[in-house]
């Protein structure tokens, strides 16, 4: 039996804890943290998934301490060179430069990026960007699609979305013109972290501000949103060089 690997969420007191899961031949657990602040667990192929849940548990400490000695260090910009781990909705992705004709392609865990100069750095990230304005963009629509059906009987028809590269807001709602502002960055988060974003925003159109009842109109679909809010500002984000 070939290895196995799956993107799960436990929720670990209030915080909600990301990782990957990877099943394959070993005797024992093994637990890492990336140095882009992902967790991967690779487990015993009949290991049960209770044990396993109750390891990250005891180990939450171990964890949250080793995610902060990652955030403690400088971000560097994505290099975009073969190798290079890169999370995708949460999920690490393996980039693999190539050349050819412009563009990049999800394939079984991997970024396929290719460009006409693989050496030419500038290329590589205008490339980069675009899909990732593009996958956004694609992502997102389907989650906030996904998600309107709660906020129907109140929002009457499907808001405006528009996407772009934020550096302080995850997103925003103006409601009198019936548009959400979503951040291009949660591409690179968990979907629930990315669904918290997009319900915060639909919750909005009926309190345009951050009051009590703003946050019990939340709770009522989200009973965990502050776990996913500290696990969002927990999440270690990709930056790029500008061109």
């Amino acid at each position: 039996m070939g290895t196995k690997i799956e993107n799960r969420v436990l929720k670990i007191g209030e915080e909600v804890l990301s990782f990957e899961l990877e099943r394959k031949k070993i005797k024992r657990l093994n637990l890492r943290v990336r140095r882009d602040g992902t967790v991967h667990i690779s487990a015993p192929v009949q290991m049960s998934m209770t044990f396993i849940e109750n390891f990250l548990r005891e180990k939450s400490a171990w964890i949250q301490n080793a995610r902060s000695r990652v955030q403690a260090r400088k971000a560097e910009p994505l290099s975009l060179v073969d190798g290079e781990v890169i999370p995708i909705e949460g999920v690490p992705h393996t980039l693999l430069v190539k050349r050819g004709k412009q563009g990049v392609r999800r394939l079984d865990g991997m970024l396929i990026l290719t460009v006409r100069d693989p050496l030419d750095g500038a290329e590589r990230t205008r490339v980069f960007r675009r899909f990732l304005s593009d996958e956004a963009s694609r992502v997102l629509t389907e989650r906030a699609r996904a998600i309107y059906p709660y906020f129907a009987p109140r929002v009457a028809a499907f808001p405006a979305l528009s996407f772009r590269w934020m550096k302080s807001r995850w997103g925003s709602c103006t409601a009198a013109k019936n548009r959400i502002t979503l951040n291009e960055k949660l591409l690179f988060v968990a979907p629930a972290l990315a669904d918290y974003v997009i319900f915060h925003e639909f919750c909005h159109f009926r309190y345009q501000d951050h009051s009590a009842a703003f946050y019990a109109h939340l709770a009522s679909f989200l009973p965990d949103h502050q776990a996913r809010r500290k696990a969002l500002r927990a999440a270690t984000i990709p930056t790029l060089f500008e061109v």
